[in-house]
């Protein structure tokens, strides 16, 4: 049934794209000066991926500070780079890191998700303080040190 839980796959998709488990990727080092996008490095420099960069760059997302779950489903008008017809790049979305670093349990946390979601909100009620809705500094990555209060009762 999870398979088939569309709409729930891209609500956990937009919460990774706001808040990924980790803001950057682990660190890359330089064996030999390279040069990116006519930008000249050193070798020898550490380097890491900005992930919320990747996140939030508006040539990839329509409105890319709100949340739009729908930037997710292809029949979608947010599915699309803002103005044009041509699909985001593989890059523009990577909470899990890609290429031969990426975490190779990003299947497994995406259904573990599903399945600890589909039972924490059959089972429970939840509240939070309206004032935290509207501050922009909230944020749950890794490391983050904030804390939230939470209101969480069984139901009946």
């Amino acid at each position: 049934m999870l398979s088939e839980c569309d709409y729930l796959t891209y609500v956990i998709k937009e919460v990774l794209r706001m808040d990924p488990p980790s803001v950057y990727s682990s660190p890359y080092m330089t064996y030999e000066e390279v040069e990116i996008c006519g930008i000249k490095i050193p070798s020898k420099t550490k380097m890491a991926i900005n992930f919320a960069g990747c996140h939030y760059n508006s040539d990839q997302w329509h409105e890319p500070t709100k949340f739009i779950p729908e930037r997710f489903d292809p029949t979608s008008e947010y599915f699309l780079k803002p103005g044009t017809d041509d699909v985001r790049d593989p890059l523009a979305f990577i909470p899990f890191s890609t290429g031969k670093r990426s975490c190779p349990g990003m299947p497994f946390a995406l259904t573990e998700i599903k399945v600890y979601l589909s039972f924490l909100i059959s089972k429970f009620d939840y509240s939070i303080e309206p004032e935290m809705f509207s501050n922009p500094n909230v944020r749950f990555e890794q490391d983050s040190g904030f804390e939230l209060d939470i209101k969480i009762t069984k139901k009946h």
